[in-house]
């Protein structure tokens, strides 16, 4: 194995603000770094929040993105809903972060909660609240139009990955829940997708396979549940994600993927070794 040397960078570990970093894959769209303090994973360099707005303000959602059908999504709708429906208890206010278009808020409105959403994206907020007549604003977490404690449930589905800093959205959440209240994280699971991208590279099968334009934090079951409990939650469990019904990239199957995660959960169940390619995590915000 390559042993990399150390190496001192300004920019911090956005987790623990480790200061030295130890290279681990570069793809043309990034490169990933471990911190040498608390080894999570993450790209660097940073985007500027300007530079991340315009992404996903010009790039990220297109109108015919907005128009499709997300119903190959239901099945991760379901099963957080299902989940919490177990954990919850009585509070019904659900806050989804990052909601898109807001088809996640439709599904929980559905099934009794007094769910609303917010989204970084103008034209996404904006399609949800017109066209889908949701209750989804255009903000971000550091300037949501709620007050302190004001939710049961805050939910970031495929979510976390994405943002500058992930340490700081968490607080912020903590903030919003009731004591008592379930934070509810869904994020790639780096134990499979890193394995993956090696293995593709070997293969010759030239694709981005760890999206490092879009997924700037790349968590493992361990780095998950150390920011979750940095930040005070008690963490409950760490879930096999369930798998959506079709694969994103063109070569590959969704009834192999589907079959992936059925064995992933059943590892998990037998061992408590978590390697799906999506992870779910449940916490708790102390009574």
């Amino acid at each position: 194995m390559t042993s990399f040397p150390t190496i001192a960078i300004k920019q911090c570990c956005p987790v623990c603000d480790g200061e030295v970093w130890k290279p681990v894959r570069t793809e043309p769209e990034g490169r990933l770094v471990r911190c040498g303090t608390c080894q999570f994973l993450y790209v660097y360099p940073r985007p500027t929040a300007e530079q991340l707005k315009a992404l996903y303000d010009n790039e990220y959602f297109s109108l015919d993105d907005l128009a499709s059908c997300l119903s190959f999504r239901t099945p991760v709708f379901q099963q957080c809903l299902r989940h919490l429906d177990l954990i919850a208890g009585d509070g019904r206010r659900l806050l989804d972060v990052g909601c898109g278009t807001g088809e996640f808020v439709a599904q929980a409105l559905l099934q009794c909660w007094d769910a609303v959403g917010i989204e970084s994206s103008r034209m996404a907020a904006d399609f949800a609240s017109e066209h889908n007549h949701l209750p989804v604003y255009n903000a971000v977490l550091g300037c949501a139009p709620f007050e302190a404690g004001s939710f049961d449930v805050v939910t970031l589905l495929d979510v976390l990955e994405h943002l500058l800093n992930p340490r700081q959205e968490i607080s912020q959440v903590y903030e919003l829940l009731k004591p008592g209240g379930i934070v509810v994280v869904r994020v790639p699971n780096t134990l499979f997708h890193l394995p993956k991208a090696r293995v593709c590279s070997l293969l010759g099968i030239s694709v981005s396979n760890l999206e490092m334009r879009y997924h700037l934090n790349h968590f493992t079951p361990h780095t998950l549940s150390s920011l979750l409990r940095t930040v005070g939650f008690d963490v409950l469990s760490i879930e096999v994600g369930a798998s959506e019904t079709t694969a994103h990239a063109a070569w590959a199957s969704p009834r192999a993927k589907r079959w992936y995660v059925k064995t992933a959960h059943l590892m998990h169940s037998l061992t408590g070794v978590n390697f799906g390619n999506i992870m779910v995590a449940y916490a708790r915000k102390p009574a």
